[in-house]
């Protein structure tokens, strides 16, 4: 029994310290709403390597194959909103004498095949692209149901073609 004690005064003795420090208004962990007011260079970076977690997480959520297209906008707006702010947060490292994130940041292929940094891109790539390939996949689908009730057809057998509304290729 003495082990859960120890265990709960350790708990204890944490949350009053915690609470020591917001009294003596200590740690303030929420990222600035203007990268301008950060004066401190290691407090800039942590807050981009904090965008940058923020993203890796909702890139990996926009993959789900089970999300709705509404999900998928509102994520999408989401990542774009934080590469608008990383790259805020990226200038004002450079202001303070930090290293240029800017400058070696990859780039991407647009779709004309145009070399481009990732802050450039405004509409989002993730979510375009998730539709644009399920766009594709539906019409290939289309396709296949086309070329098996013709060869139905062709082997005699009913014309669900003439008496099914007729689908045509999903623009998106």
């Amino acid at each position: 029994m003495a082990r859960n004690e120890e265990k709960s005064q350790s708990m204890l003795n944490r949350f009053r310290r915690m609470k020591e420090d917001e009294e003596k208004g200590g740690r303030n962990d929420r990222r600035p709403y203007i990268a301008a007011d950060c004066n401190d260079l290691v407090q800039a970076d942590k807050w981009r390597m904090q965008i940058l977690r923020e993203m890796g997480r909702k890139v990996t959520e926009i993959q789900n194959a089970t999300l709705g297209e509404h999900r998928i906008r509102d994520l999408n707006d989401e990542i774009n909103k934080l590469i608008r702010e990383k790259h805020h947060w990226e200038k004002r490292i450079i202001e303070l004498g930090g290293p240029n994130y800017i400058a070696t940041a990859p780039r991407v292929t647009d779709h004309d095949g145009t070399a481009r940094k990732v802050t450039e891109i405004q509409n989002a790539t993730l979510g375009e692209h998730r539709i644009r390939d399920l766009n594709d996949e539906i019409n290939k689908l289309i396709r296949e149901k086309h070329h098996w009730e013709k060869r139905i057809i062709e082997l005699g057998g009913p014309n669900y073609i003439a008496t099914a509304p007729r689908v045509t290729d999903h623009d998106g």
